[in-house]
């Protein structure tokens, strides 16, 4: 049996090699968590956008982005050749819309995989907090792809394929409402998934993103350093993490930035010394708001965030409100 091994980055490629696991490695790795995805766009046209953007948010080569995009693009047309594919994803945001993306490509095809399964991982018996699939060593690996993975469904392709459509919308009450729905099979880590993207929104009560915030009250907590702040979001106060160290910098070092910074000084390394500001205090306290004290311009998905009457996240509510120049 030909496997392709389908992963939204390169994490595990190495681990699945030494553990011997046969098969070809296919990577899908457009980081939807980040950047625009407005609707209306072919796909020529949203890679076109989504390159550029990358390229600008993190110093990469924006051609050299978009012909690793449309390369992967190019090689689903070729799953016919294979006996199994196996889709390998965890649950948190990034993994989650790419898999919905993902999907969303499979349902264009005009040959089907005849066999898709995927082994989606939120949780292991050998890790007390789970993060995802690179902190597996090969025989972890190996043990996962021995139990085969579930099957997707063509109706569960149909509904990634739905939601994916939502999230490129520019309505986060519809997103939230199916957010709050709870699936199974291939698509049941989606909803927490949302959800967590959804607090990505700026704050109702402080303008920040769920990520900016937890990186404040990090440094309010001891962390000195942008290391040391990614360092503790990832073991201890984010709820569901999601972010790369290279994803996580420009989130810590905007908050440098702007009439009303919220850390200084502005780190140009990880191990430069940063501390919080008065306006950051005020922000973790209630009283200030980030995005009426430095505005915002800011891609989420299918919206555009430029502060004047956005889309806000209520956490207490769980859910989005509609809010205007910092006054939600």
């Amino acid at each position: 049996m030909t496997d392709l091994h389908i992963r939204c980055g390169s994490d595990i490629r190495d681990g699945l090699a030494e553990a011997g696991v046969p098969g070809d490695f296919l990577e899908w790795s457009d980081p939807l968590c980040r950047g625009p995805a407005p609707a209306g766009l072919d796909r020529r046209a949203l890679i076109a956008q989504r390159a550029g953007w990358i390229a600008s948010a993190w110093d990469e080569d924006r051609d050299a982005v978009a012909a690793r995009l449309t390369a992967a693009d190019a090689a689903l047309e070729g799953l016919g050749a294979y006996d199994r594919v196996l889709l390998w994803f965890e649950h948190d945001p990034y993994d989650q819309l790419c898999l919905l993306g993902l999907l969303e490509r499979l349902r264009a095809l005009d040959a089907q995989p005849a066999d898709p399964r995927i082994i989606l991982v939120d949780r292991h018996p050998n890790h007390a907090r789970f993060i995802g699939l690179g902190q597996l060593a090969p025989d972890e690996l190996s043990a996962l792809h021995a139990a085969g993975g579930e099957p997707v469904t063509g109706r569960e392709i149909a509904d990634a394929a739905a939601l994916y459509a939502l999230f490129r919308d520019a309505a986060p009450p519809a997103l939230a409402a199916a957010a709050s729905e709870t699936r199974s099979g291939a698509l049941r880590c989606v909803g927490p998934a949302l959800t967590r993207h959804l607090q990505e929104l700026p704050g109702a009560g402080d303008g920040l993103s769920l990520t900016e915030r937890l990186t404040l009250q990090a440094l309010r907590y001891g962390a000195a350093t942008p290391a040391a702040c990614f360092r503790a979001l990832m073991e201890r106060l984010d709820p569901l993490p999601f972010l790369g160290d290279l994803m996580y910098w420009p989130d810590v070092a905007g908050l440098a930035q702007g009439a009303e910074p919220a850390i200084a000084p502005a780190p140009a390394s990880w191990r430069d010394p940063i501390r919080l500001t008065p306006f950051g205090e005020r922000l973790l306290d209630g009283g200030a708001d980030w995005v009426a004290a430095n505005g915002i311009a800011r891609w989420w998905g299918g919206l555009f965030l430029d502060g004047a009457a956005d889309w806000r996240w209520d956490e207490a509510a769980g859910a989005p409100v509609l809010g205007s120049a910092g006054r939600p």
